[in-house]
């Protein structure tokens, strides 16, 4: 056989065989909502949640003999156990006491530090929504204390034990947000996430319409449920011919190049929701 032919049958079985393999993948899907849909439930988050860590401790694993680094770990340990409710750093470990998180304190490890922490650290676009958020909550801390919304926040575990839809190819977004306004409850779910390979057709982009149909089926008029994407990739970078604004209506805010905005404008969307 001719080496080009060869090539060209070996690049056709490849194509068929990832083709075969997403129509596997959303028949199962669609089997799987299938099933699941008659049984959606609305339900209370327990502390016996899968989402709710069981350890009573975290675990802090330094790279080798790193007597800085310890010393830095048990200063942290100090503080918080001091009470201390701000964003704590020491060299590439930081931590903050965030109270409107369901359990606290959270904790980030800069790409190519030395230490590990379990059972679940955030990565660097995670971590600075929590602490923008934070400051945020903080900024606003005499309105919210008035008593009239209430905020909740969740890191959503992955498969097998956080909340995944099968709407959107079993997508397990990185955090559950609860807003109690106007007797009604709010449930977002929130995703930083960097878009350099994803497209104004992907999933997690899309979600944010396929969530009002997960939303009709709950058939719960005081369940408000919505969907974000925070885009840790900078807007100029995106070459999706859709302007910002477009992104915007379509739930996408830019949590790097628009830092200071993107908590407010998440914020009015869902006031709005609330009239």
């Amino acid at each position: 056989m001719n080496p080009a032919n060869f090539e060209g049958v070996l690049l056709l079985q490849q194509v068929a065989a990832e083709l075969l393999k997403r129509y596997c993948d959303h028949y199962y899907n669609y089997r799987k909502r299938e099933y699941i849909e008659p049984r959606l439930e609305l339900r209370e988050l327990t502390p016996e949640d899968d989402n709710i860590p069981k350890e009573d401790f975290y675990q802090l694993i330094v790279d080798g003999d790193e007597a800085q680094v310890i010393t830095g770990i048990q200063k942290i340990k100090k503080d918080l156990e001091g009470g201390e409710d701000d964003l704590l750093q020491v060299g590439d470990l930081q931590a903050c006491n965030f109270g409107r998180h369901l359990f606290q304190p959270l904790f980030h490890v800069r790409r190519g530090g030395k230490t590990t922490v379990l059972p679940v650290a955030l990565n660097e676009s995670e971590y600075q929504f929590v602490t923008d958020l934070k400051m945020w909550c903080d900024d606003k801390k005499a309105t919210l204390e008035k008593g009239t919304v209430e905020l909740f926040l969740l890191r959503n575990l992955s498969r097998g034990k956080g909340v995944g839809f099968f709407e959107a190819g079993n997508f397990h977004p990185d955090f559950i947000f609860w807003m109690l306004a106007r007797g009604k409850q709010y449930v977002t779910f929130i995703e930083p996430h960097g878009l350099l390979h994803e497209g104004p057709g992907s999933e997690k982009v899309l979600f944010h319409k396929r969530i009002k149909e997960v939303e009709k089926r709950m058939n719960d008029s005081d369940v408000i449920l919505n969907s974000f994407i925070l885009s840790w990739t900078r807007f100029p970078q995106l070459k999706w011919n859709s302007s910002r604004e477009e992104l915007e209506a379509n739930n996408v805010f830019f949590m790097t190049d628009d830092r200071d905005h993107y908590i407010d404008k998440l914020f009015s969307r869902l006031m709005d929701a609330t009239e």
